[in-house]
């Protein structure tokens, strides 16, 4: 199989893992708290890179870490894992999956603004179109298609999920500025991320009895769609060309939607749709890069 072929493979494999998450918490947050999700799914993602680490031989690039290497990955985990997904799942307990998908879906959008106000990157007026591009899309979601007489199904889960992807946003920011190795400082993004859940389920919550069925959901949340999941993602880099991976994986949300219809059987609305397109819209105009001008050779 050509080197291509293969980043396409493991990016479909990919997308399909991770898109099964909005739509199985959004079944789970009925029976379980946010608290009680988020440290189960922590718990096995930090299990599973863990075990895969082993399998790639990384211990050599384990102990090269240094002190601050891992206060690097306590905030990196904090805010990026921890955060973020006690963010996106307590907005399920208010909004539809669908909703907080494409809410979701902002982050690429809010990473210019952050990399402007932390990296210093310039602002482009191009750049400011495509956020407020985008943030109409989101505008057309959340108002149904109804853009001056609405109601929002829950201004607290959008608030939520709007500052899930600001989580999300300033991770993938403050991640620019970093080179590690992928599946080690994941796993230790993880690691942290469990260690935080577990106090905070202590504080907050309580340990569920579960069933058999809920720990086999919780284990594929954590080890198929997270840890499984980026795995492959970073397997679909390392063979094919960046950029076309980064574009193509922007198709997850359409993966999300079609599970969301078929695990927790909304109707997708004509608007979502029509809103994530416009989201997306804004997303491929701040990606796309101006064409180099042609010399003019005049000899």
């Amino acid at each position: 199989m050509k080197k291509e072929y293969k980043s396409y493979f493991f990016l479909t494999i990919a997308i399909l893992l991770v898109a099964t998450t909005p739509a199985i918490i959004k079944n789970l947050i009925q029976k379980m708290d946010p608290f009680q999700i988020l440290f189960f799914i922590t718990l096995f993602a930090f299990i599973t890179l863990f075990i895969v680490s082993l399998i790639k031989g990384q211990k050599e690039i384990i102990k090269n870490y240094t002190k601050k290497d891992y206060l690097v990955f306590f905030y990196m985990g904090a805010l990026g894992i921890f955060l973020y997904t006690l963010l996106a799942s307590a907005s399920l307990i208010f909004i539809s999956a669908q909703e907080n998908i494409i809410v979701n879906y902002l982050w690429p959008v809010i990473v210019v603004f952050l990399s402007w106000l932390i990296l210093k990157e310039k602002l482009t007026s191009k750049k400011i179109i495509a956020i407020i591009i985008a943030f109409f899309g989101a505008y057309i979601v959340l108002t149904k298609g109804n853009l001056i007489h609405f109601t929002f199904s829950s201004t607290t889960g959008i608030l939520l999920a709007l500052a899930a992807a600001f989580a999300q946003a300033l991770y993938f920011t403050l991640g620019k500025k970093q080179n590690y190795e992928k599946i080690t400082s994941i796993m230790f993004f993880y690691l942290f991320a469990t260690i935080l859940s577990f106090f905070a389920l202590i504080l907050f919550s309580t340990f569920p009895t579960l069933t058999l069925k809920d720990l086999l959901t919780l284990l594929w949340l954590g080890g198929f769609a997270g840890g499984i999941g980026f795995v492959f993602f970073f397997l679909a880099y390392e063979y094919g060309e960046v950029h076309k991976i980064s574009t193509l994986a922007y198709l997850s949300p359409f993966a999300c939607l079609i599970y969301t219809r078929i695990i927790v059987g909304e109707k997708i609305l004509l608007s979502s749709i029509v809103g994530l397109f416009v989201i997306l819209l804004g997303i491929f105009i701040q990606l796309k890069k101006k064409k180099p001008k042609k010399e003019i050779n005049n000899y």
